[in-house]
């Protein structure tokens, strides 16, 4: 993002650019992670994902 008359916003810039990739780095390696753990126990994994789908079924539609 460009500005041609920067003011107070163009400092803000900076950090959040930094914050940022920080973040989008960690959510791809969680992602990674969690790839590879559906990978190794695939039923436990579906089973898991059945349960809080039950769960939250049960509660929503009290």
């Amino acid at each position: 993002m460009t500005f041609s008359n920067p003011g107070p916003s163009a400092d803000l810039e900076a950090p959040f650019d930094q914050g940022y990739g920080t973040a989008e780095s960690w959510a791809e390696r969680r992602l990674v992670d969690l790839r590879d753990a559906v990978r190794e126990e695939p039923i436990k994994t579906t089973l898991i994902a059945m349960a809080a789908g039950a769960l939250l079924g049960r509660i929503f539609l009290r």
